[in-house]
């Protein structure tokens, strides 16, 4: 249902000039780097990594997705790139590697163009609905549209834009006591596991739908490992978890350091404890901050509105999980729209907004992000700046049951 204070054709026209020039930036991109310089572009990108799996579904060799060996060799056929000092390992469920399938695989660029055009339906379409669900002007939403992660989204080739509408159809879900729907709306989550931690916190702020939403969350998660169990095979669960600890590294494609979360710590954590112990210490932190976070959340469920509540999940979701990509960060976009609702650019947002930019350098200051984001989360939570009061006083939505 449309809000009053936005028409039918006001949503259809901004609907359709934004996802005009999403694409239109989109073939620009192309355009500029074309041939050999848009295949060392491409190269640059993580979805060589899921065309490379797509490849191999076609080929019959699902059941040798979590071998690095035969990763490798595909690798090098597709793009006759040297595999010796590493490969950007392909990490996520069989299923993932079975939609992507979908897309031309003759073609790597090809490929990629089609990605990144779902890409960008998939998160304008989730910035659509999100405008249907606050009040901000167009300079606003202007600003927000340049949001760096978003940019970086539409072109990596990731599966965050899966997850981001998935995140904002749950809002909405939550929003309008739809507890079911929200619970198999967490299917999605699925697609990169680590997001599954967003799941207790969403438990958490459901008091009278919480039977539905555990139902909900219980089905698609059974019907997610049944789904990738039938695609690859009965040791599925075991070679996949195998597989994701033993490629945790820089010769595989992952760089803890370079996460946007807890884990950016681990370059300083393994000055002091050692690569293997550091890594140990850090799950612990990040699972005692998971534990007091939960805490807050529950205390605080009862007294704040929805708003404040789904932010400061996303927020924290993705500052204390193992593994948080940059264009993961396009998640911001919903605290992003949530925090300017009604009101006028605060700290908050500014946080939102710029921390991000501070990843982009050769200096390490994940850790910093990091940092700024989590003390951000904790502060929307609490519900002591001044920046909410607003949003406390004006909203008549207390608690999701209420």
């Amino acid at each position: 249902m449309i809000p009053k204070h936005i028409t039918l054709k006001q949503l259809l026209k901004f609907a359709f000039i934004v996802f005009v020039l999403a694409i239109y930036f989109q073939l620009f991109f192309i355009h500029i780097y074309k041939g050999e310089n848009l295949n060392k572009v491409l190269e640059l990108t993580d979805y060589r990594a899921f065309f490379r799996a797509a490849t191999m579904v076609h080929a019959g060799k699902i059941s040798d997705l979590y071998t690095l060996d035969a990763q490798k060799k595909f690798q090098t056929e597709l793009t006759s790139q040297d595999t010796e000092d590493g490969i950007l390992s392909f990490r996520n469920p069989p299923l993932v590697a079975y939609v992507y399938s979908f897309l031309p695989i003759n073609s790597y660029p090809k490929s990629f163009i089609y990605a990144s055009i779902c890409c960008n339906f998939l998160i304008f379409l989730s910035i659509i609905i999100l405008f249907t669900q606050v009040r901000v002007s167009y300079v606003q939403l202007a600003i927000i549209l340049m949001y760096l992660p978003v940019c970086w989204a539409t072109l990596s080739g990731q599966t965050s834009a899966f997850i981001l509408l998935s995140l904002v159809l749950i809002y909405v879900a939550l929003k309008k006591q739809w507890y079911l729907l929200a619970g198999l709306l967490t299917f999605f989550l699925s697609l990169k596991p680590q997001y599954i931690i967003f799941i207790p916190a969403f438990l958490i702020i459901t008091k009278k739908g919480f039977g539905k939403l555990l139902l909900g969350v219980i089905i698609t998660q059974a019907t997610s490992v049944t789904l990738n169990i039938i695609l690859y095979g009965k040791t599925f669960i075991t070679d996949y978890f195998l597989f994701v600890i033993n490629t945790e590294g820089a010769s595989t494609g992952t760089r803890p350091g370079s996460n946007i979360n807890l884990f950016s710590l681990q370059p300083f954590a393994d000055k002091l404890f050692g690569g293997q112990v550091s890594f140990i210490v850090l799950l612990a932190v990040s699972l005692l901050l998971n534990v007091i976070f939960l805490l807050l959340l529950n205390q605080a469920k009862n007294s704040k509105p929805l708003p404040i509540l789904f932010s400061s999940i996303i927020i924290m979701g993705l500052v204390l999980n193992v593994h948080t990509l940059f264009s993961d960060l396009s998640f911001l976009l919903i605290p992003l729209f949530l925090v300017l609702d009604k009101r006028k650019l605060g700290l908050d947002f500014l946080i939102l907004y710029f921390a991000p930019f501070l990843v982009l350098n050769e200096v390490n200051l994940q850790p910093a992000a990091f940092l700024l984001l989590m003390g951000c989360g904790f502060s929307i939570l609490s519900g002591n700046r001044k920046s909410w009061k607003s949003l406390l006083q004006t909203s008549t939505y207390r608690s999701i049951d209420s």
